[in-house]
């Protein structure tokens, strides 16, 4: 008698090793380039977004253009158009002058291709980096940013500014330098009655030795000065950066004791001392003095949104601890948004104002006898909610917008700019390809034009003139709308004929031709209008009536930090941003709509809802979209419960359980993906109403228990796999254990939970869950214990089931 063995550690092996190798080959796709990420917000001047596993990067990144006037132009009183253009360093890199005062002049050593220059000194006393500059502005706020470190020996540092005459002196002191380089910024508004324009210093000082004798370095890098507020460098010329930050926002790169006053700054105080200072985590000493403050660099947030400051603090002395959150102005002043004072673990929700700039002064007040203290985990986070502690992350993306001549000298720059709803693009693809799609144009009128007398009516005094046939010159749109710095603009015959804009100070352009309307008193003829031009050269921004698309080179794409991503730009317009992310692919092709007579028993229906699809719906009756007996698939778009809410539901044996629940504040059309087991006795389809919006996105498919195999399937372009693939390999490991009897300590668990994007948990429901880093470990840790227990086991005898009798050549005859 014959009797077949089964070698059913051969047959696990081998089915083991075929789910082992499927992991790793997925997981090594997921670690070279991709990830799934779950939003939080897509659209606006900054993106935040959740991301899952540690390796994804942004697939695509669209940076809109746009523009602003603020005032209304006149000829006698032009009002500037801004534009996103990339913020611009006024620090040459050269050592040379080339004859317009912008150079480096005293250094140690200077090194061009990294940017670095060194100080070095043996004394204890100071010595001067320096960097000459011409046309800086009264009255206007600066920032100076740098990176330094020193070789341990260096007392501090020291960052200046002064005119030829060592006039208006802007300056701060930088203490306790670390031995890697650290980022410190200096914000500071030149005086309103000292001259800038000619010869003004930058001065970046080594305070000298800690020990005479001793060499102490300095080394300092990427030294920019930019007309405004920024919190990140950029080379010389026009650069956009795209930052980001991870969910805390708070980069302290500068920390400097000042007295308090309710409108910094003020005068520097050296009572108050920083003993120690890494980024988000500092320590102080202080006097016997009342109300003085550590107030830090200057941070630019999201404008008029609500964000939640949190640190944990320790005193010892100190009889009132004092946190305040600053608004800063554009001109440099400060005013107190909020306080957080006290000790232990503190938190305040605050609100930015409409440029976002903030920063915080952390001290103490009416202090008698002296003291210190640590602050540590500070952190500034979107939102009113309070969450655990992430340190300060930050990556940057720095986009050339300059255009340059054949030489490689900087000639001009590339702006983003809009005009009502047309914007210039800025492009960045998944391999790092950056483009310019620009959809505006811009023409300077400086008198050189054919300007002809026109026919345009006008009221009394006024002139009216046209450039005929501009069409040809600059391809405006017909009737468009656009900018001029000198003239209001106006777009249609209608408006451009009433009596009001008959006056001076407008101007129209159509398809043929641009006319304006100026006084006669500025331009009684021709050539007094192109002479007044000459000297009063008018911008004009008009729509183009072919965009044009220009290549900006390559560069690294950006990669998403752990943990929650804020993307920002460094420009104060604070451009539109949109991104995409390369995810799980979340449509099947086995998919299809339910139809008459479909059998739903126990089926995985599949849910996948745009966006779109929310638009416009404000019944708050059910509507039912597929019946049965047992079931009713309905919408109650305004729920009385939640009635901002909108919600998919079936209606089980009298109830009603929700299926999809979406808020309006959080739509987006990435994740709104579910899939749902019914159950057992839903019974078959009776009608449908084909007609109804949601239908279609209500799915099924006919081989939900004949899953493809994993090498079978084609991926699509962005190479992330089916969610069939995963479900292969968590049935795959799930049939092992089943044949091992499930071994003690197997702890198999399905990828797909119940309670995401507000589904509530039941006894049928599976909301989608992205695949994350944790998914593989769970994998790897299981295959780890299956290998272990194939080990150990000789024979099991009921696995029939699993066993393919074409392929029985695998196993062993023996005789009895």
């Amino acid at each position: 008698m014959r009797r077949l063995i089964l070698r059913t550690n051969y047959l696990s092996k081998k089915m083991l090793n075929d789910i082992e190798n499927k992991v790793l080959d997925l997981h090594e796709k997921f670690k070279e380039k991709f990830g799934v990420n779950k939003y939080e917000n897509l659209v606006g001047a900054n993106l935040y977004f959740n991301n899952i596993y540690e390796k994804s990067i942004v697939s695509s990144l669209n940076i809109d253009g746009k523009s602003e006037q603020n005032g209304t132009p006149t000829p006698d009183e032009p009002v500037e158009i801004k534009s996103v253009e990339g913020v611009n360093s006024l620090l040459k890199n050269t050592k040379i002058n080339s004859g317009d005062g912008n150079y480096w002049s005293v250094y140690s050593t200077f090194d061009e291709a990294t940017r670095t220059l060194t100080r070095s000194t043996t004394a204890t006393t100071e010595s001067f980096i320096t960097h000459m500059i011409n046309n800086l502005k009264s009255n206007t706020t600066y920032t100076l940013f740098l990176e330094a470190k020193s070789n341990g020996y260096v007392k501090s540092m020291d960052l200046h500014c002064y005119n030829k005459s060592v006039q208006g002196h802007k300056y701060e002191t930088r203490l306790n330098l670390s031995t890697e380089f650290k980022k410190y910024s200096f914000t500071f508004t030149t005086d309103k009655d000292v001259d800038y324009s000619e010869e003004t210093t930058i001065r970046i000082d080594n305070n000298g030795s800690t020990t005479s004798g001793t060499e102490a370095i300095l080394t300092v890098k990427n030294v920019t000065l930019v007309e405004g507020t920024y919190n990140s460098y950029v080379p010389y010329g026009h650069w956009v950066t795209v930052t980001n930050t991870g969910k805390n926002s708070c980069g302290i790169t500068s920390l400097t004791g000042y007295q308090f006053s309710n409108a910094l700054p003020v005068i520097i105080n050296t009572n108050f001392v920083i003993t120690e200072f890494d980024s988000n985590n500092f320590s102080y000493s202080v006097a016997s003095n009342s109300y003085l403050l550590g107030l830090t660099n200057i941070f630019r947030l999201k404008p008029n949104t609500n964000y939640t400051l949190s640190f944990t603090r320790t005193d010892t002395g100190i009889s009132s601890g004092r946190c305040y959150i600053y608004n800063v102005s554009n001109d440099g002043t400060y005013t107190v948004s909020q306080n957080c004072n006290g000790t232990g673990s503190l938190s305040k929700t605050f609100t930015t104002g409409d440029n976002g700039l903030i920063a915080l002064g952390i001290g103490v007040g009416n202090n008698s006898s002296g003291g210190s203290g640590t602050v540590n985990n500070i952190m500034i986070e979107k939102g009113t909610e309070l969450t655990s502690y992430e340190p300060y992350q930050e990556q940057s993306m720095l986009i050339d917008m300059n255009k340059y001549d054949e030489n490689g000298n900087i000639i001009d720059y590339y702006e983003l700019c809009s005009i009502d709803n047309t914007k210039d693009e800025l492009n960045i693809d998944k391999d790092g390809n950056v483009s310019v799609t620009q959809n505006i144009g811009e023409v300077v009128l400086n008198g050189s034009e054919t300007w002809a007398t026109s026919m345009a009516p006008v009221n009394e005094g006024v002139k009216a003139y046209q450039i005929p046939g501009i069409g040809s010159e600059i391809k405006v749109t017909n009737e468009s709308n656009g900018y001029s710095s000198h003239f209001i603009v106006i777009s249609g015959g209608s408006k451009w004929n009433t009596s009001e804009h008959k006056n001076s100070g407008y101007c129209r352009f159509t398809s043929n031709n641009l006319y304006i309307r100026i006084s006669e008193i500025l331009a009684p003829d021709l050539e007094t209008l192109k002479t007044w031009l000459s000297t009063h050269p008018v911008t004009v921004k008009y729509i183009l009536t072919e965009p044009q698309t220009i290549s900006l080179g390559k560069m690294t794409p950006l990669k998403l930090l752990e943990g929650t991503n804020n993307i920002t730009t460094n420009d104060e317009l604070q451009p539109n941003m949109t991104s995409s992310i390369n995810c799980l692919n979340l449509v099947e092709t086995s998919l299809r709509n339910i139809q008459v007579n479909d059998y739903l028993n126990n089926k995985t229906i599949h849910l996948s809802f745009p966006f779109e699809s929310y638009e416009n719906i404000d019944n708050t009756e059910h509507i039912f979209i597929i019946i049965n007996e047992n079931l009713y698939f309905c919408y109650k778009p305004n729920h009385p419960i939640a009635p901002t809410a909108k919600h998919i539901s079936y209606k089980y044996k009298d109830r009603y359980n929700f299926l999809y629940h979406k808020y309006n504040t959080d739509l987006n059309s990435d994740f709104n993906y579910i899939r749902y087991k019914l159950p057992k006795d839903y019974g078959k389809v009776s009608s449908i109403n084909e007609n109804d919006i949601f239908y279609k996105f209500i799915k099924i498919k006919d081989d939900e228990y004949k899953l493809q195999e994993y090498n079978k399937k084609t991926w699509i372009d962005n190479e992330i796999p089916y969610l069939q693939y995963i479900d292969n390999i968590e049935e795959g490991i799930n049939n092992v254990a089943e044949i091992l009897y499930k071994p003690l300590g197997y702890e198999y668990k399905k990828w797909t939970t119940t309670g995401y994007y507000g589904i509530k948990s039941n006894d049928y429901g599976l909301a989608q869950k992205p695949i994350s880093s944790k998914d593989f470990d769970r994998w790897n840790r299981n295959i780890e214990l299956l290998k272990n227990t194939i080990n150990s086991i000789n024979n099991i005898w009921n696995v029939v089931s699993y066993i393919d009798w074409d392929e029985i050549s695998q196993f062993e005859w023996e005789e009895n």
